[in-house]
């Protein structure tokens, strides 16, 4: 659409839209048209050369003094690049926890909060618990109450580090019994050296 040849209409606008974005999209917008709300939505477009774009769209009703509907005023923000990003990091995700299922080392994965985010099968098994009781701060039950260097103090601690570093800690197995494991951070750094996670290899 060239808005210098004319004014689109809200058809050339819905032609737009990804076919398998359209009928959702025409839903939401016309929800918030009937109940006189904002609207927010991302969606894929299609442009005239055929290429596919995601765009964050945003409408905010104009009403008059009696309550009417006098206009819709929306924005739209191409996000692709982002998109693609988070599809690509979800994608080297995966491709990291397919690869940790098929190595003999127990492991598991923090965010920088402390809250551990993944735990491998292998891991599991040896403590005996599902996921559920293991991710966020669960695995605290594992540990073995006189070994300082996994309370929370020195685990948050160990969670800021940039380089590699180690513990060794006792942890609760499925049988009852506590064995000492040397534990191995590995941060996980973003594009701008930030640590994003932390990859612990027991």
């Amino acid at each position: 659409m060239d808005p210098r040849e004319s004014v689109p209409s809200r058809d050339n606008f819905r032609q737009q839209i990804h076919p398998e974005d359209r009928d959702w999209v025409k839903e939401r917008f016309e929800k918030a048209l009937r109940e006189r709300v904002d609207s927010f939505a991302e969606y894929r477009v299609r442009l005239p050369d055929g290429t596919v774009r995601h765009v964050n769209a945003s409408g905010h009703p104009v009403l008059s003094d009696d309550g009417e509907l006098i206009e819709f005023i929306g924005t739209a923000t191409d996000v692709t690049e982002r998109r693609h990003a988070e599809d690509a990091l979800r994608q080297s995700e995966l491709t990291l926890r397919e690869t940790i299922q098929t190595i003999p080392a127990l492991v598991w994965r923090a965010r920088p909060d402390g809250d551990i985010d993944y735990v491998s099968r292998g891991l599991l098994e040896y403590l005996g618990s599902p996921v559920e009781e293991i991710i966020g701060w669960g695995w605290m039950d594992k540990v073995h109450p006189d070994d300082i260097a996994f309370k929370v103090e020195t685990w948050l601690r160990n969670l800021e580090a940039t380089a590699s570093h180690a513990a060794n800690c006792r942890f609760r197995g499925a049988d009852g019994a506590y064995r000492w494991f040397n534990v191995r951070g590995e941060p996980l750094h973003d594009a701008e050296g930030r640590v994003r996670r932390s990859l612990w290899r027991f």
